[in-house]
């Protein structure tokens, strides 16, 4: 990226600035490794999320949303982030970035621990990457994922909602109808579930 953006210059041009920058950094990450587009697409999808559900139009929480997964807490990252996007938007990265030293399970652990700490915007975020996740679950369900796993994490994806809830009514309520919807293709998917 030679001339970097700035949230002053334009919210799109800064918007599809951070899509770039990620997508570069999620590249040099795969060192030659197969990848489906997965990672970027959902990105993608947790911005439109936040745009077209929750009606929000702050770029810096839109950045945010698009590069807080490449965030590694390194120095020469932070700068690279405030020179390319400001402290504002590398702040709000930071406090959605997990500590990538932990296991899964203890990050899983750490995020519903600290989840109603988070600001305002963070929250919002959180949620439009549950529902991601949720749709991710509905269009492609976990085949190999027993029935148990399937409810455990979607217990999860509740619980974390919960604790950021009250920001946004139009994500909290789109995140409720797709977890009940969900919860019917389990149903469907499991037999067992049924019975």
């Amino acid at each position: 990226m030679n001339n970097p953006p700035s949230i002053q210059s334009g919210d799109t041009a800064v918007i599809l600035a951070a899509l770039q920058f990620t997508v570069e950094k999620h590249l040099r990450e795969l060192h030659g490794q197969p990848d489906n587009g997965g990672y970027i697409n959902r990105r993608i999808l947790v911005t439109e999320i936040l745009s077209r559900v929750g009606q929000i139009n702050d770029a810096t929480m839109l950045t945010a949303a698009i590069l807080h997964e490449v965030y590694d807490g390194s120095q020469e990252l932070k700068r690279e982030f405030d020179h390319y996007f400001g402290p504002e938007v590398r702040v709000l990265v930071q406090e959605l970035s997990e500590n990538k030293r932990l296991s899964q399970p203890e990050r899983l652990q750490a995020l519903l621990d600290h989840a109603h700490m988070l600001s305002p915007k963070a929250k919002q975020i959180v949620v439009a990457e549950k529902i991601c996740r949720l749709q991710e679950l509905a269009q492609e369900p976990a085949k190999d994922w027993s029935l148990g796993r399937m409810h455990g994490y979607m217990t999860w994806l509740a619980q974390v909602v919960s604790r950021c809830r009250g920001v946004n009514e139009r994500l909290d309520c789109y995140f409720d109808e797709l977890y009940l919807a969900q919860i019917e293709r389990v149903h469907q998917f499991y037999p067992e579930a049924a019975a």
